[in-house]
């Protein structure tokens, strides 16, 4: 009887510790980062001016352009190191939290087979892995609505498929343009960290009951 009532404890305390880590801020599925990317701009071949895209301002073309370089922060970067000079027009993209810099990305949207982009080892925030990349074939449409003026390859070119719409105001569909920050997302996510707190003392007790009815039952047999 003790054994087991000291058996169904431990279970207890194991499980309140395993909702108490998921309920942890930093650890709570879906959690937001306090300061998300505000701005973007863009510099390159045939902009006398860099082009400003602000996420208050336009906020689907904004976000249309993070899709762009947002995953490659973190990945490897593929194993082929092409050159640049073969690549054809390049255009650096610069991603701003606040006024502080944060990322920064070589595009090359006409390069022969395929848009791809450069992430250099010197980085706002520090040294990181230099790493190059096969971009998404969106990437000319994205940065022509920016106001990029990307000429149209021949129709024997490698990329004659590609069609670039007008840059005024226009964002391509084919373009995932969810935010990567929304005001209702981040209260779904305070919300679930609420209820696994509610929910963690209710847990305990209530496998502790079992664990008592459990033993008073061994013991009375």
């Amino acid at each position: 009887m003790t054994r087991l009532y000291h058996l169904g404890a431990r279970l207890a305390i194991a499980l309140a510790a395993l909702l108490a880590v998921l309920a942890a801020p930093g650890l709570t599925p879906g959690a937001q980062a306090a300061d998300p990317p505000s701005a973007i701009t863009i510099k390159g071949t045939g902009l006398s001016q860099a082009i400003n895209v602000r996420a208050k301002d336009q906020p689907d073309l904004f976000n249309a352009l993070l899709r762009q370089v947002s995953w490659m922060a973190t990945q490897p970067g593929d194993p082929i190191t092409p050159d640049p000079a073969k690549l054809g027009p390049a255009y650096t993209m610069t991603v701003f939290v606040g006024t502080a810099a944060s990322q920064v990305y070589d595009m090359y949207p006409l390069a022969p087979g395929g848009p791809r982009a450069h992430r250099p080892a010197a980085q706002p925030q520090g040294k990181v892995g230099e790493a190059w990349f096969y971009a998404s074939v969106a990437m000319p449409d994205t940065l022509s609505a920016a106001g990029v003026p990307l000429v149209k390859p021949s129709a024997s070119g490698p990329d004659s498929g590609l069609a670039y719409g007008d840059p005024v105001g226009y964002v391509p569909d084919v373009v995932d343009t969810t935010p990567p920050l929304s005001l209702g997302r981040t209260l779904h996510s305070s919300e679930r960290t609420l209820l696994l707190w509610l929910l963690t003392p209710f847990a305990v007790t209530l496998l502790l009951f079992l664990a008592a009815r459990r033993a008073r039952r061994y013991g009375r047999s």
